[in-house]
């Protein structure tokens, strides 16, 4: 079931394990999380994160699930357009209060925020109301300052048209972020502390994107004959979901498609998803 009230916009998700964490706002702006246990198959009750103690919810949340034993941590872009976080040891402590030490970058946040776990930091991405994505890292103490910048932001540079979405890399314990511009996405790559810059990596399906909060996911995926893999899914305008696989260095745009798999689970259903095999490595399965 739904937490009271039912659930505006997009949910977020957090593995713990074998195990997971959701994390959904409701329509009257209070944060509910639950928790799945594989073993069980099944979902705790719905309970409150919070107190909130900001300007009230301006995105659906971003849920983020480090360490070991592993805690919860919940980002979010608040009404007052900066970036606000809490956190939880475990699955049965106390939520932290609310606090906002990470800011924003000038002209403050726009869309939601994206977050990844590694190397012992949480990652961060925002996009500002310009375009433009900046970073900033915590290391659960402190934020990481960017030289020449008053707000401790790194700025990315390029323009963006939705919110971006950040994976981990295998490479240097590195980060892939992803973002939609034009009708192509686009890909920088932080490996040893050092962005790449924005390149060209595949276009968009035919019907364009969706305009929710997060029209483009992405996922570090590993395996013995992909050891750095990318999992990518884009939300079209249609309702329908795209995937594509990305291996390695090899860009999107040279992997070779699959048939194309309609799964028939209704109109918002994962029809017109497409499994991308990269070249030699055809029969591997998905």
């Amino acid at each position: 079931p739904a937490p009271p009230g039912g659930i505006d916009g997009v949910p977020a998700a957090a593995a713990l394990g074998s195990d997971a964490v959701l994390v959904a706002r409701s329509p009257n702006n209070l944060l509910w999380w639950t928790y799945w246990t594989r073993a069980t198959d099944s979902f705790t009750q719905w309970a409150a994160v919070g107190p909130w103690q900001g300007s009230g919810f301006g995105s659906p949340p971003i849920a983020v699930a480090p360490g070991t034993p592993p805690s919860i941590r919940v980002w979010i872009r608040a009404l007052d357009n900066r970036l606000w976080t809490t956190s939880m040891a475990g699955i049965s402590g106390t939520w932290t209060p609310w606090n906002d030490t990470g800011g924003a970058p000038p002209g403050g946040i726009s869309k939601s925020p994206t977050a990844a776990y590694t190397s012992g930091q949480h990652h961060i991405v925002v996009r500002a109301p310009d375009g433009s994505s900046w970073y900033r890292a915590f290391d659960g103490v402190g934020w990481t300052n960017f030289p020449g910048q008053p707000t401790g932001w790194e700025p990315l540079g390029g323009v963006i048209d939705n919110s971006p979405a950040l994976s981990k890399s295998a490479v240097a314990n590195g980060l892939v972020l992803h973002g939609t511009a034009g009708n192509g996405i686009w890909t920088n790559t932080r490996t040893s502390g050092t962005w790449s810059g924005w390149s060209f990596q595949t276009g968009l399906p035919a019907e364009g994107v969706g305009s929710s909060e997060h029209p483009i996911l992405a996922a570090e995926f590993r395996s013995q004959y992909y050891p750095n893999g990318r999992d990518v899914v884009v939300r079209g305008s249609g309702g329908n979901l795209y995937h594509r696989f990305w291996y390695d260095f090899i860009p999107m745009t040279q992997a070779a498609f699959a048939t194309q798999k309609t799964l028939g689970l209704g109109t918002n259903s994962f029809e017109h998803t497409t499994m991308v095999i990269p070249p030699n490595k055809a029969g591997c399965g998905s």
